[in-house]
């Protein structure tokens, strides 16, 4: 992870890459805004409660996302997977509603678990993949085997199998490598890398980074967490505004753009309640069992040899 014999243009083309990624194929229309539903629901029907129609299902159909991203969460905690799996199957939820509108909560849940389903299959935990059984458990029987293959394949093509997002963690491994060696000592530079890491995956469950793009969000991340760390690894200020010059020359990102800075404002209240917000987690989960995103008690397992 950090290799620090990478050339400025191999970086620059790395991050290129992803940008291009995030700008083309990989973007998406925010399906949970107001005005996305409106046009909804005015191309399926005329009526004339169309406005206060739209603002209910985009109130709705944010709740539905929160609690499918919680419940990943805990199900990709539970069986020891790799948490950048929730933000890949976000990603693939995303893409598919943006595409394909979906105003019933049974419906979101089908295409929410189908999207990790998906994840686990394709982005395999130590040569363990998805039992589609097992997530027929999960939903208490709400849902079929067919019913998840029907939506894998449907997914399958309208995302045109493309399957590999650019994560905020994507980028994050290569923005670690704009430190120089003296910025900080192995141990600091593996210590700040997991802080950032932590923040990202809360910045996946929170609203407000919706729709924001993955780039901004890792690059925020970073400044929040090296530049107001109570205890900072990388003390010296010479090596922060190295970084953001790195970002803009590299990157052609200003760390000042709206976006960025708008990130690291909402940054700063994720982080500063971090620490409290994961110890009462850990409190209401003590003795708690799996919960499907409809809140009901299932097994813990959804990998198989």
């Amino acid at each position: 992870m950090f290799v620090h014999t990478v050339s400025a243009v191999e970086l620059m083309d790395r991050f290129q890459t992803l940008l291009e990624q995030e700008n083309t194929t990989y973007h998406f229309n925010n399906y949970l805004s107001p005005s996305y539903q409106l046009d909804c629901l005015y191309s399926t029907s005329s009526n004339r409660h169309a406005d206060r129609d739209a603002r209910d299902l985009s109130e709705q159909k944010t709740y539905w996302r929160s609690k499918l991203c919680a419940w990943m969460y805990h199900v990709v905690d539970k069986n020891v997977l790799d948490r950048e799996l929730v933000e890949i199957s976000m990603s693939y939820m995303d893409r598919y509603l943006a595409q394909h509108p979906i105003h019933d909560s049974q419906g979101f849940q089908l295409v929410g678990m189908t999207s990790l389903y998906l994840a686990i299959k394709i982005f395999r935990h130590e040569g363990k993949g998805a039992a589609m059984s097992s997530f027929v458990k999960l939903s208490q029987g709400v849902f079929t085997i067919q019913d998840f293959v029907e939506t894998e394949q449907a997914m399958l093509d309208t995302l045109q199998w493309r399957m590999h997002p650019p994560t905020s963690l994507a980028f994050l491994e290569l923005l670690i490598l704009f430190l120089p060696r003296g910025a900080c000592i192995p141990s600091a530079r593996r210590a700040l890398y997991e802080r950032i890491k932590f923040l990202l995956e809360l910045c996946v469950t929170v609203q407000f980074f919706f729709n924001k793009k993955s780039s901004n969000i890792a690059i925020a991340a970073f400044i929040e967490v090296m530049e107001h760390e109570d205890k900072p690894n990388v003390s010296d200020v010479k090596y922060h505004v190295h970084f953001r010059k790195c970002v803009h020359s590299i990157c052609g990102i200003d760390c000042d753009s709206d976006e960025v800075l708008e990130c690291i404002e909402a940054m700063t209240i994720v982080h500063q309640n971090a620490w409290h917000d994961l110890k009462e987690e850990l409190m209401m989960e003590d003795g708690c069992g799996d919960k499907s995103p409809t809140g009901t008690t299932v097994p813990s397992s959804v990998v198989s040899p």
